[in-house]
């Protein structure tokens, strides 16, 4: 009788056996009909891949990270923010540099009013000056003989240096490269080898013949110059220009009577703009570096080039620098 019972149950476990094999196997049926998924009641029916949600987010998570991708694939949630594109820094126009001149309404004043450049300096002519044939250079009465002969400070030169010859009619140079052309009536050029090119015109005051120089645009370093020329090592290191200089016996004259330097322009101020500064009002007119700033940006070559320029000082007038790179120092 145990030995009965023994072999029954014996029987029983090999059936629950082959049972549990039988179960296991229509499962891996199902799976790989199915790809592999299984749909069970706790799996999300929006999982991509029959994981529960959570799951599969991480695994999409390592699969970007760890997938080689051109991005077309990667879904749009994956990417990181498109950061605007950097536009290019933009080059500041160039333009040509006016150093001197004189507008038409200081050419109608009295002659002794109408500022006189000479190699830089401001000087003035009286009546008796313009009169006085003794007065004047001896052969440098008008042309390009008198234009060489006044703006001699353009070249960086001393004069005693400059052996200026005739190579052409309306035309002078050195055997340093410098050339002096005659371009029109009372309009000039002339070119100076590392400098650059000037354009130099002449007027005179009505009712005289004496010439004077009205206005001199400096182009840095445009012209090529002729071709073949040889520059000198001594050139290359001209000295200072002086463009425009105001001598002391100037500052002497009624201040309405003084020549103000405007981007180049020269005006006399009205009286009213002393008075005004007398009484507190536009107060940078009394500092210097504010003065200088406004005064000379046709120096720079550029179109409103102090738009973005930085303070040492916030709030005070201590200018310092442009991004385009220019400085001004006190």
């Amino acid at each position: 009788m145990w030995r009965s019972g023994r072999q029954i149950g014996f029987l029983l476990l090999i059936i629950a056996l082959v049972l549990s094999g039988c179960q296991r196997a229509a499962v891996q049926d199902d799976m790989a009909q199915n790809g592999g998924n299984i749909t069970t009641d706790e799996v999300s029916p929006s999982g991509e891949n029959g994981l529960p949600t959570e799951a599969g987010s991480q695994a999409e998570a390592e699969q970007a990270n760890t997938t080689e991708t051109d991005g077309t694939d990667v879904p749009d949630r994956d990417l990181p923010s498109e950061e605007p594109a950097v536009e290019p820094r933009k080059e500041p126009v160039r333009i040509p540099v006016l150093i001197y001149q004189l507008t038409d309404d200081i050419l109608q004043l009295p002659v002794s009013s109408i500022p006189y450049y000479d190699k830089g300096k401001i000087r003035f002519l009286s009546e008796e000056d313009i009169r006085a044939s003794g007065k004047r250079r001896t052969g440098h009465q008008t042309g390009i003989d008198d234009v060489m002969a006044l703006t001699s400070n353009l070249t960086g030169r001393e004069d005693a240096e400059l052996d200026w010859t005739a190579s052409a009619e309306g035309e002078r140079q050195t055997s340093e490269g410098l050339v002096m052309k005659e371009t029109a009536e009372r309009r000039y050029e002339l070119f100076v080898p590392d400098v650059g090119r000037y354009e130099i015109e002449l007027e005179a005051p009505p009712g005289h013949e004496v010439l004077y120089i009205s206005k001199i645009t400096w182009h840095p370093n445009r012209a090529a110059g002729t071709e073949g020329q040889v520059q000198s090592a001594d050139l290359r290191a001209a000295r200072s220009i002086v463009f425009y200089e105001l001598p002391e016996d100037v500052f002497q004259r009624p201040r309405t009577s003084i020549p103000y330097y405007n981007d180049g322009t020269i005006e006399y101020l009205p009286e009213y703009v002393f008075e005004q500064y007398e009484e507190g009002h536009q107060p940078w007119l009394g500092t210097g570096i504010d003065v200088a700033t406004v005064m000379t940006s046709n120096l720079a070559g550029q179109e409103n080039p102090y738009l973005e320029l930085s303070e040492t000082l916030p709030g005070f007038h201590f200018k310092q620098s442009t991004p385009s790179g220019i400085v001004m120092l006190e």
